[in-house]
């Protein structure tokens, strides 16, 4: 597997992606649901098992920000 960031991986590394992204839903869809603030997002949806990956900060907190947004959109116009 050759991911756009990082050395160049085995497929092991599709389920580690994915245990990722489920976090990442969990934990967005957990501080929509509590009234977390945006503003909030990137101190309060920290993903520990995660802060060794390269560029940890910037591209988990980006990806926080949006998953957030669509799952607050999709809170709304439900």
């Amino acid at each position: 597997m050759v991911p756009g960031h990082g050395a160049a991986s085995s497929s092991a590394l599709i389920d580690t992606v994915d245990g990722y992204l489920a976090a990442l839903e969990k934990k967005m869809r957990d501080l929509v649901a509590s009234g977390t603030s945006l503003l909030e997002v990137p101190d309060a949806g920290e993903l520990p098992a995660y802060e060794r990956w390269d560029q940890y900060e910037l591209v988990h907190r980006r990806n926080a920000s949006i998953a957030f947004l669509r799952f607050e959109r999709e809170l709304l116009f439900k």
